[in-house]
């Protein structure tokens, strides 16, 4: 295995760990909302660019203009190659 496959598989784990991070960080806010009194459906839930920060606290700076959430789920809206490839992975084949 040469280095650039190891950058690549590294790059592509944290990638992963990423969209799983704020997957779950969805979930909770989804929680949270409902403890808190306000009925909320996972699937109302749309946001992108800096209003992902509200219910994702913790994404990173350079996913704002990367990711959206469509229905309550993680939609890649970037245009480099190996993450749209990871992003369908992660997904079952959807990007």
């Amino acid at each position: 295995m040469n280095q650039t496959n190891v950058v690549d598989n590294a790059n592509k784990a944290v990638f992963k760990h990423n969209m799983a991070e704020y997957q779950t960080a969805i979930n909770t806010y989804v929680a949270s909302q409902m403890a808190n009194g306000n009925y909320i459906e996972k699937e109302d839930i749309y946001a992108e660019g800096e209003e992902l920060k509200t219910i994702i606290p913790s994404i990173k700076a350079e996913d704002l203009s990367k990711i959206k959430i469509e229905g309550g789920g993680l939609v890649y809206v970037g245009t480099d190659e190996n993450e749209i490839s990871w992003a369908r992975e992660s997904r079952g084949g959807n990007s």
